[in-house]
């Protein structure tokens, strides 16, 4: 799901939306499991292919849920804070142009 720095439009169904939303791992601060990179990088890409609005919404209340307990309970999140809690709990070991997505 990577988009490897290209800007490429691409026009999903929400039901493909959901599918892959489903498809993300779990992640639990395990880097053996899933990079931290990695996984914010497909959540980012997915989230970047949805269109804003309610669908937006619910797919990153999908990705939230993906998280199961990692972070501090944000009482607002939005997609930048919920990142920047991730790299500050549990840090980068790779490149950091993923923050800046």
């Amino acid at each position: 799901m990577a988009n490897n720095g290209v800007n490429v439009q691409l026009n999903l169904e929400f039901d493909d939306l959901l599918k892959e939303a489903r498809r993300l791992p779990t992640y639990t601060g395990d880097d053996e499991t899933t990079s931290l990179n990695t996984w914010l990088d497909e959540a980012n890409t997915l989230l970047s292919l949805t269109p804003p609005g309610d669908q937006k919404s619910y797919i990153f209340r999908l990705i939230l849920h993906k998280l199961q307990n990692t972070i501090q309970e944000i009482p607002q999140p939005t997609w930048e804070n919920v990142k920047q809690q991730l790299i500050s709990t549990f840090g980068i070991s790779e490149t950091h142009s993923i923050v800046h997505k």
